[in-house]
């Protein structure tokens, strides 16, 4: 069976169209081309626009931004790899590959008071 990607959505000035979804994110981190870590979570988006997203991890609970870009998911479960939890129907999905000598981690941003 072949499974058909759709066109990854670059978030604009619309963004408030996107906040309150869930997100599951996948993340490639690499050095001197070569893959030192993967990782996977899920969260809800705060914020999204053209600079883009604010997402609260479900598993930790820190915000952390991520690129203004990502595919509606098609309906099912998917699996995390690292901790076998099964996320039923997110809206959105998104993947990446960074480089970790240029960015080390995800940046955060803080929780307001």
């Amino acid at each position: 069976m072949i499974v058909q990607m759709e066109q990854p959505i670059t978030i604009g000035p619309n963004g408030e169209t996107f906040v309150g979804k869930r997100l599951l994110v996948g993340i490639r981190w690499t050095s001197k081309d070569e893959v030192v870590r993967e990782e996977q979570f899920h969260g809800l988006i705060l914020e999204a626009d053209q600079e883009g997203l604010v997402v609260e991890r479900a598993d930790t609970g820190s915000r952390v931004v991520l690129p203004p870009q990502l595919r509606v998911a098609a309906s099912g479960e998917y699996r995390l790899r690292a901790t076998g939890e099964i996320i039923r129907d997110p809206d959105y999905l998104a993947t990446w590959k960074f480089d970790q000598d240029e960015l080390p981690h995800l940046p955060e941003v803080a929780r307001g008071i």
